[in-house]
């Protein structure tokens, strides 16, 4: 990639990390908490519309720079108008199932219409991205980033004016910002005209498109589990405690996975010639990395309360929940570098099922645990998984590395910081 595209990329990042950091800041200052809780429910639904297309924009991704590289034209109309066949026809039926569970809960019809729109205009916008993307077009990418993050920048004023529904109707217009223009609407025009839904590529594919939109999906909602589960469980006051709480943990996480995409490659690019070499550099990053972490989320725990006490008095987030929510990062280092073992190495599959494990954890603590935590319990759950997810993985890394089991200590120890970490807090609060 050239410095250009680099800049570029930095740039459009820049620009969506300020008008994020200003929208999150503003809007709930503008809403009750339950409103907030309502906005946060819709931002956990919105998260499964990349499920919409079966994972075949995954594969779109991984196979079309090269088939690009090697002219081939057929191919590349083939993915384009399969691809985008899928995503269209896709997001209508999640957006009407998205939409449905808001009003199913809710009764509020014309929010719920609302989210269907957004699944579908956001979905599609996306996948313009992709396109230009994958043909390293990154001024492209660059405008359309910076376009939808200053559109979206009218959340504020539509939540201020009009409540939950003007937040979404801002959505809609940001999207709809994007779909008019020219070169969007002439790209889709020449794919759906000039080349026809190609059913072979989908079931030549879908076998993989499904296991990386799992595994991506599913990992991201392991993650951010606290919040989530919420949404699904928990009043809607209590919903805006963790949605305020796991935007500050994902302005950290999204800076964690910037930080960790050149190790990533490089690992890739390590296993293909020697796997030591290859565990080695994991193992030496996660060294350096987890001090910092510890740190950090040390630092998160003693700051963000009385952050969120200046900034949202109303909305009353307990301190236990900012803790359990923030040691987790402490994991975080481990995670994203074996992940990429994992991958690297072909064993998707066992990091797909090393992914539903830890879930399956989490949502057994936080229907058992409630008696204890009571609303605090979703957060303790996202930890006691994410902490046992770090565990599982070292254990499957030890037997897929067996021949190195010597190199591994240092793993085992880091392993051993995720858990003694949190539980020396449970020791000294409760």
């Amino acid at each position: 990639m050239r410095l250009k595209h680099n800049i570029d990329m930095v740039l459009a990042n820049l620009v969506q990390q300020i008008t994020g950091t200003i929208a999150i800041l503003l809007i709930p200052k503008f809403l009750s908490p339950d409103e907030y809780g309502k906005i946060t429910t819709i931002a956990v639904l919105l998260a499964f519309a990349p499920l919409c297309d079966l994972g075949i924009s995954n594969v779109y991704t991984r196979k079309m720079p090269a088939l690009l590289a090697q002219g081939e034209s057929a191919a590349v109309s083939a993915w384009n108008a399969t691809t985008l066949w899928m995503k269209i026809v896709g997001s209508v039926i999640f957006g009407l199932i998205l939409g449905g569970l808001y009003e199913w809960k809710y009764g509020e019809t014309l929010t719920s219409i609302s989210i269907v729109a957004i699944t579908f205009l956001t979905t599609i916008t996306t996948y313009f991205v992709s396109w230009n993307t994958v043909r390293s077009d990154f001024a492209a990418v660059k405008t359309i980033t910076i376009l939808q993050a200053i559109l979206r920048l009218l959340t504020i004023p539509g939540a201020a004016f009009i409540g939950v529904f003007g937040w979404c109707s801002a959505q809609i217009i940001a999207a709809l910002g994007l779909t008019i223009r020219g070169d969007i609407r002439h790209w889709f025009r020449v794919n759906l005209h000039n080349s026809p839904f190609c059913l072979k590529l989908v079931k030549d594919n879908i076998p993989e498109a499904l296991q990386l939109v799992l595994l991506t999906n599913f990992w991201v909602q392991m993650l951010s589990f606290g919040r989530s589960y919420a949404a699904l469980s928990y009043p809607d006051a209590i919903t805006a405690q963790y949605g305020l709480v796991n935007a500050a943990l994902q302005a950290i996480t999204s800076v964690c996975i910037a930080a960790f995409s050149p190790q990533t490659i490089k690992v890739y690019s390590l296993l293909a010639l020697d796997r030591e070499q290859a565990l080695q550099f994991v193992i030496r990053t996660i060294s350096w990395t987890m001090p910092v972490m510890v740190l950090g989320s040390i630092a998160s725990i003693q700051l963000l309360p009385i952050f969120f006490k200046m900034a949202f008095p109303t909305y009353n987030i307990p301190d236990q929940l900012i803790a359990f929510s923030m040691l987790s990062l402490i994991s975080y280092p481990i995670i994203m570098s074996l992940g990429s073992l994992l991958i690297g190495s072909g064993r998707s599959a066992i990091y797909l099922a090393t992914v539903l494990a830890g879930l399956a954890v989490a949502f057994t603590s936080a229907t058992t645990l409630f008696g204890t935590f009571a609303y605090d319990t979703a957060a303790l759950a996202q930890l006691i998984a994410v902490s046992g997810f770090v565990g599982l993985l070292i254990l499957v890394i030890s037997i897929c590395f067996s021949e190195f089991s010597k190199q591994l200590v240092p793993l085992w120890i880091a392993g051993g910081v995720c858990g003694l970490v949190p539980a020396l807090y449970l020791l000294t609060t409760q």
